[in-house]
């Protein structure tokens, strides 16, 4: 699925910065959960961070759980059960990154995505992790490039889409019984040149190319079940 959501009715707060320390939290109203179809189901959505900023050191670490929010009540499940609970999804991510006195910025992050299944009380999850660059060479001339790698999915369940959500396809018995989605991972890297016009403005072009596993169906948006398992695009791009 997508973890992407437009979120309306968030209230956020972000601290003041101490010492290059700063805390964020999100939540959402209680207006999306009275709206819910089910009276057994309550979605919400929250999230909290921590980044820390000082000198030539950034990191960052965020947490977000989307309640209930996908799945369908299981029919004729009492008020008050497990099952009677939407299905979940949640994440993490660790970032951080060093900048050298010759104005180049190493960085790299790794993110964990897990859905949850209320009907079968298990986990189906994808890690991911990216390293990148941003080096001002000389004057207005730069380059940034990176390199991100999603694993494939893993977890528990017993048949695609037992989650109520698109989940890529088990080929075989034998991934069955290993618990795992087979080569439903991709790989990307990206590579652009930079030029700054001015303190405001800047131009770029570059080039990106995103490989997919056999049953794997990312695009260079994020994830989109229309495009076709094992598929690669690519793309080039001009940015003021």
């Amino acid at each position: 699925g997508a973890w992407r959501r437009r979120q309306s009715n968030l209230v956020g707060y972000d601290t003041p910065v101490f010492s290059g320390f700063q805390g964020m939290f999100a939540y959402t109203t209680a207006n999306m959960a009275t709206g819910a179809t089910s009276a057994q189901l309550k979605p919400r959505l929250w999230g909290l961070g921590v980044t820390y900023n000082n000198g030539p050191i950034a990191l960052g670490f965020g947490y977000e759980k989307h309640k209930d929010m996908y799945g369908t009540v299981v029919a004729g499940c009492p008020a008050g059960s497990g099952a009677c609970a939407g299905s979940d999804e949640r994440a993490w991510a660790l970032t951080g990154s060093y900048t050298f006195s010759n104005n180049l910025k190493l960085g790299a992050q790794y993110t964990r995505q897990t859905a949850n299944s209320a009907v079968t009380q298990s986990d189906v999850r994808v890690n991911a992790w990216m390293v990148g660059m941003d080096w001002k060479i000389s004057g207005p001339h730069g380059v940034r490039a990176n390199y991100t790698r999603a694993g494939d999915v893993t977890g528990g369940v017993t048949a695609a889409g037992a989650l109520g959500i698109s989940t890529p396809a088990r080929p075989a018995a034998a991934a069955l019984a290993s618990g795992g989605f087979t080569d439903t991972g991709a790989n990307q890297w990206s590579i652009r040149y930079v030029h700054q016009l001015s303190k405001r403005t800047e131009a770029t072009i570059g080039y990106v190319r995103l490989d997919n596993k056999r049953n794997a169906n990312y695009e260079l948006g994020g994830t989109n079940t229309t495009v076709l398992a094992g598929s690669d695009s690519n793309a080039v791009a001009i940015v003021m």
